[in-house]
């Protein structure tokens, strides 16, 4: 499910069963914060995320998420 789309930026779900995995890939010359809503969407709910991979911060908004990467960074957490 893709959360996020921009010219330099992507943000994408995968599942499987129970396990969310959460994507995010900025391929800009500088570092950005995503605001990515969650509603309606399988992260509505979600109470935390765990690293996976990558650089960059996910942290809880009012709305959804702020995703911090660096430049041209990734981003893969488990999300429950």
């Amino acid at each position: 499910q893709i959360l996020y789309c921009s010219y330099d930026s992507i943000v994408y779900t995968r599942t499987a069963g129970e396990q969310r995995v959460l994507i995010a890939i900025h391929r800009g010359g500088e570092g950005a914060v995503l605001h990515v809503s969650t509603a309606e969407t399988e992260l509505e709910h979600h109470a935390a995320s765990s690293l996976l991979f990558g650089a960059g911060t996910i942290r809880n908004e009012a709305q959804g998420l702020a995703i911090e990467l660096p430049p041209n960074g990734v981003l893969i957490a488990s999300m429950q």
